[in-house]
This record gives C-alpha cells, structure tokens and sequence, in this order.
C-alpha cells in the first residue's frame, strides 16, 4: 500500500487497516440463492485465461494440505495460481482449466510442493422472506490430466462454514491411474453429479457454504476440476397453501387470539360455540409452532383424528387444530321419519296465482 504523505510511523499501522478491510470485504462476498422456479450457475468462464485469475465473488480456495477447512481461515486464496488450456503442464496449483480461453473450469492439480488437499468453498446466503427447505445442485467433475497416481473428489456441506456433512451423492468416484496424458479440447474424462440436500430449514439471512475438497496425492497428481455448477432452492411452504382436508374426515382449525375479549361464534365439534381454554383443558392439546406443524403434518392430523388437538403458537396467536365428524346429509339423517305424502310434482300455487312477470 502506498502512502507517500503520511508520517512513516503511520504508514504500518494503516496498511494494516487495509488488510482487515480486504479480508472484511471478502468475507462479506456471498452468493445469494435463488428464488424458487429459477437457478444459479457458475460455468466460471469470466476466468480468462489468467494465470492468476480472481475467483467468483463468493468462492475461496483452501490453502494447500489443509485438514480442517474453515470458511473464515484467513489462508484461504481468492485466485489462481496456474492456467492450461493446451500443452503438457506438470506444476502444481490452484489451476484455471480450460478446454478454450473462454470455455473455462476451476480445479487443482498437486506436486511435490502443492500438498493435497486442497479444497474449493462456495458460500451462499438466503436472500427470501421464506426459510429453504432443500437446495438441489447440479455440476461436472472434469479431468484435464491423467497420471500415475488416483485421485478423488468429495463433497460437503455446512450452515457455519466451520462443521462439515460430507454428501457423498456429491462424491466424484475414483479417477483411475494411468499413463500421463492431456486433454482439453476434450477432457480426458467427465463425470456428472446431481445432489439434493433436503431438510436444510434455511432461515432467511442464513447461510450454506458448499465444499469440494481433492485429494489428488501430491506428485504425480491428476489435473481435475469442477464446471457447470447450477442450484435450485426450494422453500418451506407458507401456512396459507397447506390443504388441511383429506379422507373421510373434515378436518378444522379454530383460530384463537390470545386476548381477553374474543369473537362470539368460533364453533368446535358439533357446532359448540368453542371457547379454546376450556377446550384445551377437557380434551388435551399438544403445543408446537408453524414449522414444525407443516413438517409433521401427518402426525398431527392422526393426533386430531384420535380426538386430540393440536395448538399452533406463531407471532400473532394461536390456532387450536382438530377433526371434526363427516358431514351428514339431511335425508340421510332423517331417513325414517319422514314421511313424504300427495303428488310433490304438483305446483303449490292455483291457477289464478299464476301471472306473467311482465
């Protein structure tokens, strides 16, 4: 950092400020997930063909042999140390691949001094009012040197960027050895992965930071890669689009504010006006929240079938959820006593009743 007019004492004191203001910013970098019904892609081809190329906002590459990757570990590298798209490279790197200079791919090849593993981090962050309840990811596992020593790609997945689920669907498989050879207009080998990571519960504001981690064996390595990254979310549903009928029963939900003065005409089973306290006390209620309401829906709605009711607490109230009994019809209630009797075809009104309407 250069600062010609300032006093020399000050000079490492602020290029240190610098430095902490650089690695905030990249920490501050993340990818924002899509809405549902549209994707992110990552092909990485706004590389170039730098040998130094910056990495995507939002990516980072581990430093080499590093065991216990952390998002936030500040010898994470933020750019490429080597490029190939053609000839027969042999040096160890963080490496920007590239069947052409513009068709491009981000990976690693290992040497005797560039230890394995290395590791490539991807952060994202939810952007919508709704928690994700499940990312799919889509990408291709490219190799662009095959060599005497086998090598692997795992897959993981973490909420803070420190505690690691491995996602082994993710996982490229063993790439064979063999003889050292090169292939970029065509990869020598590509292997396609498609993950689904359920159950997330994503908050919004919350964060799922992916990870590609290659052990590629230090020398002798396997030049690989990663290309073609798409992702797709999908939400937690809102409670207004949850069908909360079904079989042979009807099924209903008492709303019950928790004020002192309440709306006359909440009716509960058998058209009872339904006062929820009292409900609660003489039947028994198990209590949860919306959430996990939705996401164990059938097991309360056996509980309401049972005779059991269900209290939802959110932000503003309450909801008692129970079975009511199936609607009965009134001829088939009343059938038996009722006796119908003269022609019913018959009009009621006489003849002279009868006028036009115009």
């Amino acid at each position: 950092m250069f600062l010609p007019s300032l006093p020399h004492l000050c000079r490492p004191l602020l290029a240190g400020v610098g430095i902490v203001l650089v690695l905030a910013g990249n920490l501050a970098a993340q990818i924002l997930l899509p809405s549902p019904g549209t994707a992110h892609r990552e092909d990485f081809n706004l590389l170039g063909s730098s040998a130094t190329a910056a990495l995507p906002a939002g990516w980072q590459f581990s430093a080499t042999g590093d065991l216990t990757v952390r998002w936030d570990d500040p010898t994470n590298l933020l750019a490429t140390s080597a490029q190939a798209s053609s000839g027969s490279p042999t040096a160890g790197g963080r490496y920007n691949w590239g069947q052409s200079t513009v068709d491009r791919a981000l990976g690693v090849m290992s040497s005797a001094g560039q230890a394995s593993p290395v590791s490539l981090l991807a952060w994202f962050q939810n952007p919508l009012a709704v928690p994700v309840a499940q990312v799919d990811l889509t990408f291709d596992y490219e190799r662009y040197r095959i060599n005497t020593k086998s090598a692997t790609i795992t897959f993981h997945h973490s909420a803070d960027g420190v505690n690691w689920t491995a996602a082994s669907a993710g996982d490229s498989g063993t790439f064979a050895p063999g003889p050292s050879a090169y292939g970029f207009a065509t990869p020598v080998s590509t292997v396609a992965r498609s993950v689904s990571l359920p159950g997330l519960d994503l908050a919004p504001g919350g964060s799922l930071y992916l990870r590609w981690t290659f052990h590629t064996g230090g020398p002798n390595s396997q030049g690989l890669a990663l290309d073609n990254l798409s992702l797709t979310t999908t939400a937690v549903p809102e409670p207004a689009g949850l069908a909360l009928a079904g079989g042979a029963a009807a099924l209903g939900v008492a709303w019950a504010r928790r004020r002192r003065r309440r709306p006359a005409g909440r009716e509960g089973p058998g058209g009872a006006l339904l006062d929820s306290s009292n409900y609660v006390r003489r039947f028994g209620a198990m209590t949860t929240n919306i959430r996990s309401f939705l996401r164990e829906f059938a097991t309360f709605k056996a509980q309401a079938r049972r005779g059991g009711t269900v209290r939802i607490r959110d932000r503003e109230g309450e909801f008692l959820f129970t079975a009511v009994g199936a609607r009965r019809h009134l001829l088939g209630s009343a059938r038996g006593k009722i006796r119908f009797e003269g022609d019913l075809t018959r009009p009621t009104l006489p003849d002279e009743a009868w006028k036009p309407s115009l």
